[in-house]
């Protein structure tokens, strides 16, 4: 298993970094990761209209808003989540898998503005998950606090965006700090972590898999999802029919925004860092076979099996990626 994902890691890896060496250089910045390095970083100003901090591997979007950010956006990759925050090239394999994440990537931003989140995207591709890569992701927002002037974003809420290679931490971390994490976002993972405690289960979660991905075995992820929702985890799951690993389409984009506005505004109270609990009673149910959708109380279909989602927006936008 394990040298399989491995393989599966090391092929996407070079598809992203041999893409990434025929864009056109990002912005530039010290490119150590060491915490360190982190202590000072670099302010560019944003199109989107925040301001963009250069911290080494990593980079802060910080939308303009007097009482600072709420919660810290976390992409990690895949491919260079960095493009997130900044508007530099992601180094994806193909012209129009680049164009789309730009397209995610401003729309992100514009999220970012109308919530008052800050994005924290990095260009160290398929993080290892463990104790280590948190830390540095640590390091890199306590670095982004000092340089912005909002040390609030020490402590701020975390939503979780794991896309590919990058799934696998940003999964970990959730599991390791649900505490702190109001969100889990995945995109195609390679792996995802299994849950244990009650904890990690009130944890909302998204996993949007490709019907046509040679890199990710959605069998797997299947039973996983199935797993971690028997257990009463708060995932949801989506296949988005006749699409490749590497697609990014418009609609995953929709469903991936309704997503996470609807977990801010449920999880992310006001200006504080106290997160709210998500109450499985108070959301929607989605019915993996059929993709009908309705309030929790309402659904008449098999509960532990079904997709949870925060509000009913997030459950319709669900019901038109999976074309049911």
């Amino acid at each position: 298993m394990r040298s399989s994902f491995a393989a599966r890691l090391f092929i996407l890896g070079l598809l992203f970094a041999a893409a990434a060496c025929n864009d056109t250089a990002g912005p530039t910045g010290d490119t150590s990761v060491g915490s360190s390095s982190l202590q000072t970083g670099s302010a560019v100003a944003s199109a989107a209209g925040g301001v963009v901090y250069q911290l080494g591997d990593f980079a802060l979007y910080v939308p303009a808003a007097a009482d600072g950010p709420r919660a810290v956006l976390v992409a990690l990759g895949g491919p260079n989540t960095r493009a997130i925050a900044t508007g530099e090239p992601f180094g994806a394999p193909f012209p129009p898998v680049e164009a789309a994440l730009q397209v995610m990537g401003a729309s992100l931003r514009a999220l970012a503005d109308q919530q008052r989140i800050a994005i924290l995207g990095t260009a160290l591709a398929a993080m290892p998950d463990g104790v280590g890569s948190d830390q540095q992701i640590v390091n890199a927002i306590a670095a982004g606090a000092a340089a912005s002037g909002h040390p609030g974003l020490s402590t701020a809420p975390l939503l979780l965006f794991g896309l590919s290679g990058g799934g696998p931490e940003a999964s970990g971390l959730a599991a390791r700090h649900p505490d702190r994490v109001a969100g889990l976002l995945l995109k195609a993972p390679l792996e995802v972590a299994v849950l244990s405690t009650e904890a990690q289960r009130g944890v909302p979660t998204f996993m949007a898999l490709a019907e046509f991905d040679v890199f990710v075995d959605n069998a797997a992820l299947g039973r996983a999802f199935a797993a971690n929702r028997a257990g009463g985890a708060l995932w949801a799951m989506a296949t988005e029919p006749g699409v490749p690993h590497f697609s990014f389409s418009p609609t995953l984009r929709t469903a991936t925004l309704a997503w996470l506005g609807s977990v801010i505004d449920r999880r992310v109270a006001g200006s504080s860092s106290r997160l709210r609990t998500a109450v499985e009673q108070s959301g929607w149910l989605g019915d993996q076979l059929t993709g009908k959708a309705s309030p929790w109380g309402a659904f008449s279909g098999d509960r532990s099996a079904a997709s949870w989602f925060p509000t009913r927006g997030a459950a319709e936008q669900w019901q038109v990626l999976m074309g049911l």
